[in-house]
């Protein structure tokens, strides 16, 4: 059984999350709040599309660390032998910070990239998979949130065909903290789902 988190360490990793890094990165090097820009999200896409492919890219990285150092707060966070748990667990309030910042009023990113970070640590061997699905999604639609939402909804089917056919031990622990991450990402992208249905969604094009 996993041990009871730490809820410090908890509340150290949502505090962690909610560091707006595109709205930083606007804010002190171009002057600019990102918000007011393109579609008004402070993440690597609407950041690099307002302000440049180097700060869109500054952004990327400086949000995947975050989801990084989350997850490695699961070192702290729990004991017992679950670890994998404990990464998906802290790492995902750490997509809960980055998702509603109380440093932006609650408001914040879609979470794609942290989320990312958080997987990078915890499931090494399922990043290069859900990078390869959100590519192919996105060459052949041309849309970030379209490729998001795919990548986002294949983690539990992955996590489970790997416990299934590559001799994995994801516990039932760790596959409720992917979902709830998981879930958290498609939730914030209901204002992309409305646009892509609508055909107003923001395509991808490279610079």
């Amino acid at each position: 059984m996993i041990a009871p988190p730490d809820f410090a360490i908890l509340v150290l990793a949502f505090l962690l999350g909610a560091i707006p890094t595109g709205f930083m990165v606007g804010k002190i090097f171009f002057h600019q709040d990102v918000r007011q820009h393109g579609s008004g999200n402070i993440g690597a896409t609407n950041v690099g599309r307002t302000l440049g492919r180097k700060a869109g890219i500054y952004t990327l990285l400086g949000d995947l660390l975050k989801g990084v150092i989350g997850a490695a707060l699961g070192y702290l966070a729990f004991s017992g032998q679950e670890k994998t748990a404990a990464f998906l667990i802290v790492g995902f309030c750490a997509v809960l910070g980055h998702c509603f910042s109380p440093f932006l009023r609650f408001k914040g990113g879609k979470g794609v990239a942290t989320a990312g970070g958080v997987f990078l640590f915890a499931t090494p061997l399922l990043l290069p998979v859900l990078l390869a699905i959100f590519g192919l999604t996105l060459k052949l639609s041309k849309y970030v949130s379209l490729a998001s939402i795919v990548t986002a909804l294949s983690v539990l089917p992955l996590l489970i065909a790997s416990n299934n056919f590559a001799n994995t031990n994801y516990t039932t622990t760790s596959l409720l903290a992917a979902g709830a991450i998981a879930a958290v990402l498609v939730f914030r992208h209901q204002s992309n789902i409305l646009r892509l249905l609508k055909g107003q969604e923001f395509k991808f094009v490279k610079s």
